[in-house]
């Protein structure tokens, strides 16, 4: 914020309080919000500060006692007013799979802002995905900003078939559990996208645990007649 800046805050208290400003107080207001935007955000603040009343006990209703604004009141209510909206949005990054840590802090920073901006509004997984905000959603419906894009995934011969361990379509990360996604996909993905690239039939989730149940089973009888051996050789000797 600017003292000029700091100047039409200080005339827009003043319609509440009949404060008088001056150059004086718009540099030092300026240089105690010189991180805050004169926005109506910033304005709004205003207004909740005295629409609201804090005073305690009987202050509440003597006349001489009124509320004056003050940077940090600003600050404070501004604050209040952008959390509620990104509660609201209910925004979520979810990382890109190859991005470095400084492209995700910037990312994050980038999707927190542009929530509390107030240009994400909230709505359900599939409408956030077409509504023209430049963000993806998961099935929770939480918007996620994709800087590289699903056409980047997509590329990546990993993710070109759906994951038959945790339901990821195709083209996007693999989950474990509620964890944040994966950058690599999971071991059956891989392997369904391998078929699939080769164009081989896909192999059927149920005869594929059936598989799976086999070969421990397999394990299990064969370690019982290993330890079975073990003793009867512990027992001739």
């Amino acid at each position: 914020m600017t003292p000029a800046e700091a100047l039409q805050l200080l005339a827009h208290a003043a319609a509440f309080d009949n404060r008088q400003p001056s150059q004086i107080a718009g540099r030092a207001w300026a240089a105690a919000l010189h991180d805050i935007p004169l926005d109506q955000d910033t304005l709004d603040a205003v207004a909740a500060f005295y629409g609201t009343n804090t005073l305690d006990g009987a202050a509440r209703f003597d006349p001489t006692k009124r509320r004056w604004l003050e940077p940090h009141h600003v600050r404070h209510h501004r604050q209040q007013i952008r959390n509620a909206r990104l509660a609201e949005t209910n925004a979520f990054y979810d990382g890109t799979p190859g991005e470095t840590g400084a492209e995700s802090i910037q990312n994050m920073r980038a999707l927190t802002r542009s929530a509390a901006d107030g240009h994400l509004p909230p709505q359900g997984a599939r409408a956030a995905i077409t509504s023209g905000h430049g963000v993806d959603a998961d099935g929770r419906g939480r918007a996620i900003l994709n800087s590289v894009g699903r056409e980047s995934l997509s590329r990546r011969p990993e993710f070109a078939a759906s994951c038959p361990h945790c339901g990821a379509a195709a083209g996007v990360p693999c989950r474990n559990g509620h964890a944040p996604r994966l950058r690599d996909a999971h071991p059956s993905r891989i392997e369904a996208s391998r078929r699939l690239a080769a164009g081989l039939p896909q192999i059927d989730p149920a005869e594929e645990a059936a598989e799976r149940a086999r070969r421990i089973s397999a394990s299990y009888h064969a370690l019982n007649r290993q330890a079975a051996a073990q003793d009867e050789e512990t027992a001739a000797s």
